[in-house]
C-alpha cells in the first residue's frame, strides 16, 4: 500500500518528536542491536517478507509491485525510532556488525524518502530490499536467520558490501523463499566439491613431495657409496705403487754396487752351510790339540 498524505505527516511528526525528545539510552552496535532496538522489529519483518519475492536471484521486483510490498504502514511509525536507536549507539569500531547496522540505518532513511516520493525508486533484487536516494545512492539489505545477513551501498559506480551474522528481533524469522533451499543445496554441493578437490590436491602435493624427498635421499646415498668406492680404489692403488717403488729401489742399489742380486732362498742356504763348516773346523782343531 502506498503512503498517503496522512501517513507522510505521521512520519514527519515522528521525526520531529524524535528530534525534540531527550537522547535515548545508547546501545552498543553488535549482533544483538536489532533486538535491543525494539522499534526495528516491524521493519525487519516487513523487509524479510519482501526479500523472498526475488527468487531466483536474477528476478527483480520494481515499480508498483515493489512499492506495494515495501512501502506499507506497518513499519513507518517506528522507522525513525529504529534508525535513531542505531545512530545514537556506540561501538563503531570497524566491526562487520557496526558497518552492517550503519548501512541498514542509511537504508531506512532511503526507504522512507523513496516511499514518500512519487518518483522514488524501491526494488527487491538479489533477495534484498533496496531503496535509492540521490545523495546516498542505492542501499540494499538482506536479512538471514542463523546465517550472515548482508548490506550494500552503490553510488558513483562503486559498490560496498558487508556481511554480518545478526540476531533478528524476537518473533521475526526470515522464511526461505521458493527455490531458496535448492539454491542453498547447490551451493553446499559446490562447496563440498571444492573442499574435496582441495584435499585431493593437497594429498597429491604431499605424496609428490614425499617421493621427491625419498629420491633425493636415495641419490645422496648412492653418491656417498660411489665416493667411498672411489676412495678405496685410490688407496689400494697408492699402496701397490709404494711396494713396487721399494722393490725397484733395492734392485737399483744392487746394480750400482756391481754385486749380483741373490735370490732370498739361496742366500739363506749359503749362510747355513758356512756356519756348519766353521763349527766342524773348530771341533777338529780342539781334538788335535789334545793329542
Amino acid at each position: 500500500m502506498h503512503f498517503t498524505t496522512s501517513t507522510l505527516l505521521l512520519a514527519l511528526l515522528t521525526l520531529t518528536s524524535a528530534q525534540r525528545a531527550p537522547a535515548k539510552p545508547q546501545q552498543t552496535l553488535d549482533a544483538n542491536t536489532l533486538s535491543a532496538c525494539s522499534a526495528c522489529a516491524s521493519i525487519v519483518q516487513s523487509w524479510t517478507n519482501c526479500q523472498s519475492l526475488s527468487y531466483p536471484s536474477d528476478v527483480t521486483l520494481a515499480g508498483k509491485e515493489a512499492k506495494q510490498c515495501l512501502c506499507n504502514r506497518s513499519w513507518l511509525g517506528s522507522s525513525i525510532t529504529c534508525r535513531d536507536c542505531i545512530l545514537l549507539a556506540s561501538g563503531r569500531d570497524g566491526s562487520a556488525e557496526a558497518e552492517f547496522l550503519d548501512m541498514f540505518a542509511q537504508g531506512v532513511t532511503n526507504m522512507v524518502t523513496s516511499c514518500g516520493s512519487a518518483g522514488g525508486s524501491v526494488t527487491v533484487k538479489n533477495g534484498a530490499s533496496c531503496a535509492y536516494a540521490y545523495q546516498r545512492g542505492t542501499v540494499c539489505v538482506r536479512f538471514e536467520d542463523q546465517k550472515e545477513s548482508w548490506a550494500s551501498t552503490e553510488g558513483g559506480g562503486e559498490v560496498e558490501k558487508v556481511k554480518a551474522k545478526m540476531e533478528l528481533p524476537e518473533g521475526v524469522k526470515a522464511t526461505p523463499a521458493p527455490g531458496a533451499e535448492e539454491e542453498e543445496k547447490d551451493a553446499d554441493k559446490k562447496d563440498e566439491k571444492e573442499k574435496d578437490e582441495k584435499e585431493k590436491d593437497e594429498k597429491e602435493k604431499d605424496e609428490k613431495e614425499k617421493d621427491e624427498k625419498e629420491k633425493d635421499e636415495k641419490d645422496e646415498d648412492e653418491k656417498d657409496e660411489s665416493e667411498e668406492k672411489q676412495t678405496s680404489t685410490k688407496t689400494t692403488a697408492t699402496g701397490t705403487a709404494g711396494t713396487s717403488g721399494t722393490a725397484s729401489s733395492a734392485t737399483a742399489s744392487s746394480e750400482a754396487s756391481g754385486e749380483p742380486e741373490e735370490p732370498e732362498g739361496e742366500s739363506s742356504a749359503v749362510t747355513l752351510t758356512w756356519t756348519a763348516s766353521a763349527v766342524a773346523g773348530a771341533f777338529v782343531a780342539a781334538v788335535m790339540a789334545m793329542l
